[in-house]
């Protein structure tokens, strides 16, 4: 483990604090973007406008989701490669560590489709294809975001007990 001290600044647990909220953020505006896209959802091919904002906001929370993801990512690395400690050769906490990595995985591919139905969403949008965009969004909104929240949730979950290996 680094340890550079200036006072009571410790430079591994800033990491791990950063790490965490990004971690939170993520969370959090993926489940605003559940709830804000299903109000702005409810009310099916009443106002055109909609769609739009609709449009707009998830591609405002996708910009920050991707900037959270890189964030993760980086302050994941740091901590695997600089504060790793041995913990690598108990068995289980490695079996953590690779199931962790998998459900990372799994986020990034359905981050990944989530982005291509939003392309095809802007795509019918622009072509006045209502049922096709409205079923783009559904996909979004209604299935891989909550998807993404119970899989993100779950990795929390493997970050706390890796972290109980310390």
């Amino acid at each position: 483990m680094i340890h550079q001290e200036i006072a009571f600044f410790k430079f591994d647990q800033l990491i791990i604090f950063l790490h965490i909220s990004f971690v939170a953020l993520f969370i959090g505006l993926q489940a605003g973007l559940v709830l804000t896209g299903s109000y702005f959802i409810k009310n099916k091919f009443e106002d055109k406008e909609r769609y739009h904002i609709l449009l707009h906001i998830i591609r405002r929370f996708g910009l920050a989701i991707f900037a959270l993801v890189l964030g993760i990512a980086l302050t994941s690395l740091i901590m695997i490669f600089f504060f790793d400690d041995g913990k690598m050769q108990n068995p289980m906490a490695s079996a953590i560590a690779a199931t962790k990595w998998a459900i990372e995985l799994f986020l990034l591919l359905n981050l990944s489709y989530i982005f291509y139905r939003y392309k095809k969403a802007l795509k019918t949008l622009r072509s006045h294809e209502m049922i096709e965009l409205n079923e783009s969004l559904i996909v979004i909104i209604y299935y891989f975001t909550p998807l993404n929240l119970l899989a993100s949730l779950a990795a929390v979950y493997l970050g706390v007990s890796y972290m109980g290996f310390l």
